[in-house]
């Protein structure tokens, strides 16, 4: 099975057909030195590049949550985006890094020890939103030329892991510029890019240890194909702490919420067509409400992707005296990201998130109702469905995630298809009910991944295995499945595939406890190739029974 959610740890391409690459960061920052303009090049100021960006970078979104820890550093520029840290191109004294989340100085400091020649800035290019990281960020940069140039990190935990994230773009050279990044921690390893006409690649390495004096150090330098120039290039750095804290799974089981009609009885905004809500979210700050009218179908196609400021709620009545409510849609089979969480706390409740794919067959761009790499995104009372890849999509580090009291159906592209998929991040997934999906629950497999899912309903139709944790390299006993799977209390309805498949061996073990399946048998139900497994309390063969997914939109 092919899915996006089997990323790799080296540079990985966001959108194979495997949870998203997964890789939120944190950023690690230069401090600002001289900043001196040099001369490039004559034919890297005019070339023309028809080349593609090679896929050492991945597609991807920077924006993240630390579970620690995160950095965040723009090389190149003389005013540095909020909470980023200026970086600089000469050699420079230590200096505290200031948390992105936080806003406040860190004990981890970074020093520029091996000076880079210059500065530049891709001053005609507009980056995508997509990408994640601010356009001054990611349109100037430090470039060397020949000599390796390198910053070191220092006050970093040499308990904890980091994630590194590197993003490099000069735009307008014909040929490769591909960019070398050492980094040499309690050991060594080596990622690529291609900085050459870049916008949406991001080179990122995981679970980065320091060495035994909490010491990271970075040197850049040209990579193997970068045969017509000797220069090198950095734009922003990322430095995400991804194991200060460790989630294992809940000893006992988390008690079941009790849907209820919506909560949100006051707004900030009412909401009843496209202009309008883009508007809103332009205003909106946190701890305030955008409401879609109860009665409105807003069509975002061609809106792009809708950024919830963090601590934002977008709201609408689903439920209420048994009313559909407010929907957001696109007709677009190619849309991309609809709703994306732009900072932690963002809540998605009593909406309808329709995507433009409810089959298995469809455009190969990877479309989602709701993403985020931020923590403590909750999606509750939503129908959510006709999204090729996934319903719901985290990564980069996501924590505190609560899903619940939703209906995700009709998701379900073959090879994609998910209702909820994570990527490095953990979810509590609650009193959901699932039909029509390829995918129930997807998870990468990578470290930092895992869910709890309880109390959820999985109707009777499907196209493979309900709920999912890849083996991150491959399937087998000897493959990382995550951090944990913990499934308790659910009932399994679909008949026709295994209930719950886990596809490698995940660190702090797998859970099955207390769920009901129609299968006959534990092993009709289950497909597990680890032996670290608890499984108890279960019971089989319990017959279909009609449910109740709440209020739901005619197909």
């Amino acid at each position: 099975m092919s899915s996006l959610l089997e990323s790799k740890q080296s540079i990985k391409r966001l959108n194979p057909k495997r949870s998203k690459k997964a890789l939120s960061f944190a950023l690690a920052a230069l401090i600002a030195g001289s900043s001196i303009l040099t001369s490039c090049n004559k034919d890297e100021v005019d070339g023309l590049s028809t080349e593609t960006p090679i896929n050492e970078g991945s597609d991807m979104s920077t924006e993240a949550t630390a579970t620690g820890l995160d950095l965040r550093v723009d090389f190149g520029g003389k005013t540095a985006p909020t909470n980023y840290n200026l970086g600089s191109m000469a050699v420079s004294s230590p200096v505290a890094l200031k948390d992105f989340n936080k806003g406040t100085a860190t004990a981890v400091k970074l020093a520029t020890v091996a000076a880079f020649k210059g500065v530049y800035t891709n001053s005609s290019t507009t980056y995508p939103g997509s990408l994640g990281i601010p356009q001054a960020a990611a349109s100037d940069l430090v470039y060397g030329s020949g000599t390796t140039a390198a910053i070191e990190l220092s006050g970093l935990s040499a308990t904890s892991t980091y994630n590194l994230s590197f993003f490099a773009s000069r735009m307008n050279f014909n040929g490769s510029l591909e960019t070398r990044y050492k980094i040499i921690g309690a050991t060594t390893q080596t990622v690529l890019i291609e900085p050459a006409n870049n916008t949406t690649k991001i080179a990122s390495i995981n679970a980065v240890k320091p060495n035994a004096s909490g010491k990271i150090r970075i040197e850049v330098a040209k990579g193997p194909k970068n045969t017509t120039s000797p220069n090198f290039w950095l734009n922003t750095l990322m430095v995400k702490e991804t194991a200060q804290t460790v989630e294992t799974p809940p000893t006992t089981p988390t008690t079941p919420t009790t849907p209820t009609t919506p909560p949100v009885t006051a707004y900030n905004y009412l909401v009843k067509t496209a202009a309008e809500l883009k508007t809103a979210i332009s205003k909106a700050k946190s701890g305030e409400v955008i409401y879609v009218d109860d009665n409105s179908e807003i069509n975002l196609t061609g809106q792009g992707t809708i950024k919830i400021p963090a601590g934002v709620t977008l709201a609408s009545g689903r439920g209420k005296n048994g009313i559909l409510g407010g929907m957001v849609y696109t007709t677009n089979i190619s849309h991309g990201i609809m709703l994306q969480a732009a900072g932690a706390g963002v809540k998605v409740t009593g909406l309808r998130v329709r995507g433009a794919s409810t089959g298995t067959s469809g455009s190969s761009t990877y479309c989602r109702g709701i993403y985020s790499t931020f923590s403590n995104l909750e999606v509750a009372n939503c129908e959510v469905f006709g999204w090729n890849h996934a319903g719901v999509y985290l990564s980069g580090g996501a924590t505190g995630v609560k899903i619940h009291d939703n209906y995700f159906h009709h998701n379900q592209k073959s090879g994609l298809g998910y209702g909820i998929s994570i990527a490095q991040a953990y979810a509590v997934i609650t009193n959901n009910y699932f039909d029509y999906n390829r995918h129930a629950i997807a998870g990468s497999g990578i470290a930092g991944s895992g869910y709890e899912a309880a109390y959820n309903v999985v109707m009777p139709n499907a196209t493979e295995h309900s709920f999912d944790m890849h083996g991150d390299g491959g399937d087998g006993a000897k493959y990382r499945a995550g951090d944990y799977v913990n499934v308790h209390d659910n009932t399994f309805y679909m008949k026709a595939y295994k209930a719950i498949t886990v596809r490698g061996t995940p660190k702090n073990g797998t859970t099955i406890k207390n769920n009901k399946f129609v299968h006959t048998s534990q092993s009709a139900a289950l497909n597990l190739y680890a032996t670290n497994n608890t499984i108890t309390g279960n019971t089989y063969s319990i017959g279909v029974a009609t449910v109740n997914p709440g209020p739901s939109t005619k197909l």
